[in-house]
């Protein structure tokens, strides 16, 4: 006896000798195999049941009263036989009769016969009447896959139903693998069929090769065909909309097409870009994932550029977004800058202040230190020449510029000097240039040095002669005359006054006048004249 016997589903078998070619060839012409190339159901051998729908038939049976005797025909695997019984793998009841002693071995059989309840257990039984070795179900399988090239994809499919349904009742995973193989076989040719330029039928194929787990280079494949046809249907130029589109759409469907990488071949890049599905089909998996940020970053660079304002005021910030966004395609930004910062340099007497620091920091953060002193030279040289004579405010802001824009403070002095020549006692020009480091004597100012080298100044002389005079600081009148008797202080105008009476006691009186700039700490004597008959604010 081969295996154990025991009532319901028997023990795997030895699996059964390959039948002689010559055998399996009249048993497909016509023995036993009346079908074709269509579907091929366990039980349409010549109304044989399976297993399993013998286990459906006898339950029914036992069910009826008094069932009728009627001929079956079963088809199954042999789990276990001896010389009295046998069983069939996943079949609920015994097969027994006299053919059963004829059994040699395991594997596929055909057995006709009928239903009946045993003679003393009273169990469901078998009686089997004829029987007769079948080919295997892979035998069967090989013989129709012969006939299958040429045929649509239907028909592998059909097959394959067949072999995983079979498969599946006997956890056979060599039928399971070929009915996988019949299924990609199928999708192959499906995919080969495709109109070429329906890329949403190339999706579908593709979304459902990955949810039968098919291999991931056919899934890109397709994927990838599908994004070049959308790709070719953008144009020169394509709005940024659409654009915008196919990179949500390569995003979804071409792996790591937005993850930057190194610097790229520009030759396989261009030849990608011509013939995209040639190139691609000669790709290895690492190559293709380049290919698909290629074709990503081809449109993404569009996309930014798309951006471009017509006056190109959003140059640097694309050229920026393309150098986080692209780093491949980094070259490319700089040559936006390089465009753009000639552009500007050339529009300097249009800029802002603002605009011009803006663009000399481009130009030093490309090492570029002449270009930008050029640039700052050329835009505080045309603010200078449009400034009106008098304008004391723009002087000043200007002097600033130049001393933070250039570093040049004698161009600024130099300015306010000319415009206090043309604008002379502006305090607010006075206080500038004080904060210069300039000092202004007897109507002139000078550096800390010339006042240093100066020849004993008038007001030195006045000073040992007891005598103020205007232009004198306070305390220069001090040193003249000594600490006053009474100061009398009123603020107008932003202008701080204040009277000195001299009264010594001999009789005699006499007044200063001093003023400050709001601001300024130092007082300078404006005017000397007698007392003033009446002292305000004293102290």
């Amino acid at each position: 006896m081969s295996g154990g016997l025991r009532h319901g589903c028997g023990a795997p078998g030895r699996t059964a000798a390959r039948l002689p070619a010559l055998w399996v060839g009249l048993f497909l012409a016509g023995v036993g195999a009346p079908w074709g190339i269509g579907p091929l159901p366990a039980a349409d051998r010549q109304g044989a049941l399976d297993v399993t729908q013998l286990n459906e038939v006898v339950r029914e049976w036992v069910a009826e009263t008094n069932p009728p005797q009627r001929k079956l025909k079963v088809e199954g695997r042999i789990s276990a036989f001896n010389k009295q019984v046998l069983s069939l793998r996943h079949c609920e009841v015994l097969f027994v009769g006299e053919p059963v002693a004829r059994v040699q071995k395991a594997g596929p059989v055909e057995l006709t016969g009928f239903l009946r309840r045993a003679p003393e257990s009273r169990k469901i039984e078998f009686v089997v009447e004829g029987l007769r070795s079948i080919p295997s179900d892979l035998e069967q399988l090989e013989a129709r896959e012969k006939q299958l090239p040429g045929q649509p994809p239907g028909k592998w499919n059909e097959l394959a139903d067949w072999a995983e349904a079979r498969g599946t009742l006997y956890k056979d995973q060599q039928l399971l693998g070929k009915a996988r193989d019949l299924r990609y076989q199928a999708l192959e040719i499906e995919a080969q069929k495709l109109p070429a330029e329906d890329s949403a039928k190339m999706f579908d194929l593709a979304d459902r090769a990955a949810q039968a787990g098919f291999a991931q280079g056919f899934v890109q494949g397709l994927n990838h065909r599908g994004c070049v046809v959308e790709y070719r249907r953008l144009g020169k130029p394509a709005p940024p909309e659409n654009l915008d589109r196919f990179l949500a759409l390569a995003r979804e469907r071409l792996p790591q097409c937005d993850q930057p990488g190194p610097a790229w071949d520009r030759a396989l890049r261009d030849k990608y870009l011509k013939q995209p599905e040639t190139v691609y089909e000669a790709a290895n998996a690492a190559k293709r994932t380049t290919l698909h940020r290629m074709l990503y970053a081809d449109v993404q660079l569009r996309s930014l550029l798309a951006r471009l304002k017509t006056d190109n005021s959003n140059v640097l910030e694309v050229a920026r977004q393309i150098e986080r966004l692209l780093p491949e395609e980094s070259s490319r930004a700089a040559e936006l800058r390089e465009e753009r910062l000639t552009e500007r340099a050339g529009q300097v007497t249009r800029l802002t202040r603002t605009e011009l620091q803006a663009l000399e920091t481009e130009y030093r953060n490309r090492n570029q230190p002449a270009h930008a002193t050029k640039l700052v030279e050329d835009w505080l040289a045309h603010q200078r020449q449009k400034l009106d004579p008098g304008d004391v405010e723009g002087a000043i802001d200007l002097a600033n510029d130049y001393k933070t824009l250039a570093g040049k403070s004698e161009a600024g002095v130099a300015l306010l000097l000319e415009t206090w020549n043309r604008v002379p006692g502006s305090a607010p020009l006075q206080a500038r240039l004080e904060e210069a480091g300039l000092h202004l004597v007897d109507g002139q100012w000078l550096t800390s040095q010339q006042l240093a080298r100066r020849p004993e100044p008038r007001f030195a002389q006045a000073i040992r002669a007891g005598r103020v005079e205007v232009g004198m600081t306070a305390e220069q009148a001090r040193q003249a005359l000594g600490a006053p008797t009474s100061v009398a202080r009123v603020v107008t105008l932003g202008i701080v006054t204040e009277f000195w009476r001299y009264a010594p006691g001999d009789g005699t009186q006499r007044a200063i006048r001093l003023e400050r700039p709001l601001g300024h700490q130092n007082f300078v004597v404006r005017g000397v004249s007698p007392a003033p008959t009446e002292a305000t604010g004293g102290h």
